[in-house]
């Protein structure tokens, strides 16, 4: 998604919004007018001059000029305590995200040296939580990825060669899932970003949180794409100019199918029964039209499930207090031509998952009671 398009793309889904409900229908004067032109969005310095004009016209004949009595908002006229969660409300949805996307990020490190029990360097990188490990992943070797390229190729033929509605309605897929799923998300659960803002806004959290993430695999790992290794891999779309492995839509889209499973639960503790299997069906078909569309390997896939999984949980860890996410080892080095994922099965049934370097202990979050504000605000629009 590379989810840095997907971020500008949901902010500007939200302006539209908002300039329509400003403005109305009322067309290009209203827009310079009305709450656009005073924000700035768009310059107008004769709204500034007007502006002005009626102040001194209103207030000043008016004699109300001076220090607040009362105030339209009485909190205002009160210092509250320090950064306290209660705040987030009066701020606007970008201020609020940017300020909770660094609360998610305190903690996480990064590093490329990886260690076995032995002391030998591994092949990978690892995220860690305060210094205890949270996700680790080793790349394939390059004999791996030419035979995944080839797979890839050959999935690109299987799609592209059947029946031309069912090739038609594959395409429509893979073209509309290029920027965040949004749509789909709403589809497979009753969302309206009307009357579920603070699930919108911790949708676009865990976008920010697996975007930022897996670039940084991707940084480490530096894998080549598929058309690179092999040249019957011709893209559908433009291919993303960083490393092929993990998969960043699998990683996102696994992110959120994460967070949602969880929220629409009743205790938030465990995967929603009814919703939770479909999600993740659905995080994988994401991920699968990728690779139809010759833009990643099938060992891309896995590996970005695993890791969106255990963000997923380190997420809903922070917002709760009480959810662990287990250490998640991605052992691509064990990949060969014919790694495939597993349909419909979490990360601990998936080919590359190693249970045996799985050892330490389960990651468990700090409560935020920034994150935990808006989760708890979140449930509440679901019932909860």
């Amino acid at each position: 998604m590379s989810a840095l398009t997907g971020t500008t793309g949901t902010t500007g889904t939200t302006g539209t919004t908002g300039t329509t409900g400003t403005t109305g229908t009322t067309g290009t004067s209203a827009l310079q007018n009305g709450l656009s032109g005073y924000s700035g969005a768009i310059s107008n310095p004769m709204l500034s001059w007007a502006l002005d004009g009626t102040r001194r016209e209103v207030y000043e004949r008016s004699q109300v000029i001076g220090p607040v009595k009362q105030g339209a908002h009485k909190k205002a006229l009160v210092l509250p305590g320090l950064d306290q969660a209660e705040g987030l409300s009066r701020w606007q949805s970008d201020v609020r995200l940017r300020v909770l996307a660094w609360e998610i990020g305190e903690g996480l490190s990064f590093t490329a040296d990886v260690r076995d029990a032995a002391g030998r360097q591994l092949d990978g990188a690892e995220l860690r939580y305060r210094d205890q490990p949270l996700v680790r992943i080793l790349r394939p070797s390059i004999q791996a990825l030419k035979g995944q390229a080839a797979a890839t190729a050959d999935e690109m033929a299987q799609v592209l060669n059947g029946n031309e509605l069912v090739v038609n309605s594959r395409l429509n897929e893979i073209v509309t899932q290029v920027t965040p799923a949004f749509a789909f998300w709403s589809a497979l659960v009753p969302l309206h970003p009307e009357r579920h803002k603070s699930s919108f806004e911790l949708m676009q959290l865990a976008l920010e949180l697996g975007s930022s993430v897996v670039l940084r695999f991707k940084q480490a790992l530096q894998c080549p794409r598929p058309y690179e290794l092999d040249t019957r891999c011709h893209p559908l779309l433009l291919t993303p100019a960083h490393s092929s492995y993990p998969s960043g839509h699998s990683t996102e889209s696994t992110v959120v199918s994460t967070l949602l499973a969880h929220l629409l639960s009743d205790s938030g503790a465990d995967e929603s029964p009814d919703y939770g299997p479909a999600l993740r069906r659905l995080a994988q078909r994401i991920a699968a039209n990728r690779v139809a569309g010759g833009i990643h390997y099938h060992v891309d896939s896995i590996a970005g499930q695993l890791l969106g999984e255990a963000l997923g949980a380190y997420l809903v860890g922070l917002c709760t207090g009480t959810v662990k996410a287990d250490f998640v080892v991605c052992d691509g080095s064990r990949a060969d031509a014919g790694t495939r994922p597993t349909n419909g099965e979490p990360a601990s049934r998936q080919p590359l998952y190693d249970v045996a370097s799985s050892v330490p202990a389960a990651v468990q979050p700090a409560l935020n009671e920034h994150l935990a504000w808006l989760w708890q605000k979140a449930r509440a629009e679901w019932g909860r």
